[in-house]
């Protein structure tokens, strides 16, 4: 015999169960790889445009420096590449995208002193193309410009 009011109980029961299911496993986490700095590439010069060979840079998470990755030394014409780098995640954000930053650095013989600062909310770029301009004290002091900006 149907009875139409139990068919009814009983879809609703599996609605809910299979929406408890659904959102339950959303908070899983999920191990995946990160983006938390694009592949940078980009010239070092000086104010009059002579390009800055064999000073070491790096990148680094946070504008500590603790952090540094990435590292290369600018060849002999100024220019530099960094591959784009990942980090391991297990988590996932549900709400929102998590805020990233990364800084580029210099190095001298003495000191790292950075260069280049991003930060936003969600990932970076793929790819970021850098004009860096060394100021006058120092090799390592300086600042970058993104191309187009």
């Amino acid at each position: 015999m149907y009875d139409a009011e139990l068919c009814v109980k009983y879809r609703l029961a599996m609605a809910s169960l299979l929406g408890n299911l659904v959102a339950v496993s959303a908070c899983l986490p999920i191990p995946h790889a990160e983006r938390i700095s694009p592949h940078l590439v980009g010239s070092y010069r000086t104010a009059t445009g002579l390009p800055v060979a064999g000073v070491e840079l790096a990148v680094s998470r946070d504008a500590s420096c603790h952090d540094l990755f990435s590292r290369v030394v600018t060849d002999s014409a100024g220019n530099f590449e960094l591959a784009e780098a990942r980090v391991h995640q297990s988590v996932v954000m549900l709400m929102g995208d998590w805020i990233t930053e990364y800084d580029l650095w210099a190095h001298d013989d003495s000191s790292w002193t950075p260069i280049y600062s991003w930060s936003a909310m969600g990932k970076p770029p793929h790819r970021v193309t850098l004009t860096c301009i060394q100021a006058p004290r120092s090799p390592s002091d300086g600042s970058c410009v993104p191309e187009g900006q």
